[in-house]
């Protein structure tokens, strides 16, 4: 099996049992932290574009969070975009739009899947009006590098410095750079030891994922602080 029938087969697992993805711990941290940024940064009906968008997670996580806001996505996965426009309205698909007009940008652990990550960002950036954030999650450090990054593409992991330098050389201004998920770095490095396994995320009964959740939470705030985690978050903005 490929890399890339791997990260598809991970995507469709996901799509197809979407309600228990939606509500998993670490998707909705990860999208805690991207809606807390456009909050801050665009206006009380944003207009977001959803880049990679994957199984849909993000875009039922904004919309909950801004019910009169504008999702938009972009999805190179046949399959997953033809769900995705089931889902959210063909008119939500701007994968045919030249320019984007939107207020931001997310893209959630997209970026490690390019080969030339800067020229990825700079293709993003000649798209989008000038003052438009983007949003960016990638997994993090090097030495948390396990089977599961190889077996769903990754070429890289980033640190803070190495994806602050890939969104400036691409011609980003950068806003913020930090750290999430401090606390999976143990579960991070048993992964890593362990050697091959299934690149799926764990299955927890409602009451554990829950607790999960809750004890993340403060992380979203104190890894401004926190010089490491299992994930590393970038906010920039076009010039």
């Amino acid at each position: 099996m490929t890399r890339a029938s791997d990260l598809e087969r991970h995507l469709a697992d996901q799509a197809g049992a979407g309600e228990r993805f939606e509500s998993f711990f670490w998707h909705r941290l990860r999208s805690a932290f991207a809606l807390a940024v456009i909050a801050r940064l665009a206006p009380l009906r944003p207009m977001i574009v959803d880049v990679g968008a994957g199984a849909g997670i993000f875009g039922r996580h904004f919309q909950r969070r801004f019910p009169d806001g504008t999702y938009g996505f972009i999805e190179p996965i046949p399959e997953l975009a033809q769900r995705l426009r089931q889902r959210f309205s063909p008119a939500a698909d701007w994968s045919q739009h030249p320019r984007w007009d939107a207020d931001g940008l997310v893209l959630l652990d997209v970026l490690e899947h390019q080969p030339d990550d800067v020229a990825f960002l700079a293709e993003l950036r000649a798209k989008m009006k000038p003052g438009a954030f983007l949003v960016i999650t990638c997994p993090a450090l090097s030495w948390l590098w396990s089977d599961w990054d190889e077996k769903l593409g990754h070429y890289r992991r980033y640190t803070t410095a190495t994806l602050r330098a890939a969104a400036t050389r691409a011609g980003f201004d950068v806003l913020e750079a930090r750290y999430l998920f401090s606390a999976l770095i143990l579960p991070g490095i048993f992964r890593r030891l362990r050697g091959r396994g299934p690149a799926e995320f764990p299955r927890f009964s409602a009451g554990v994922n829950s607790i999960l959740y809750q004890l993340g939470r403060p992380g979203l705030v104190a890894g401004r602080w926190i010089p490491f985690g299992s994930s590393v978050a970038l906010v920039c903005q076009s010039r």
